[in-house]
């Protein structure tokens, strides 16, 4: 059972790096953002079958 399912909707949250966006998935939360998406937590969200919403707009690469 996940928080989602527990009220009979879903929630996304902004989430940028992999630690932060494993932590949602495994709760079944949906992403926003996910700007540092990393191939193993990628996986992970295709496994739980959680979705990632990405923006609109393309970040530059931080230095």
């Amino acid at each position: 059972m996940t928080v989602p399912s527990n009220a009979g909707t879903f929630v996304t949250a902004h989430a940028y790096i992999p630690a932060v966006i494993q932590r949602a998935v495994n709760c079944g939360v949906g992403i926003e953002y996910g700007n540092y998406l990393d191939k193993a937590t990628a996986e992970l969200m295709a496994q739980k079958k959680v979705y990632l919403t990405p923006t609109l707009v393309t970040y530059a690469a931080s230095t």
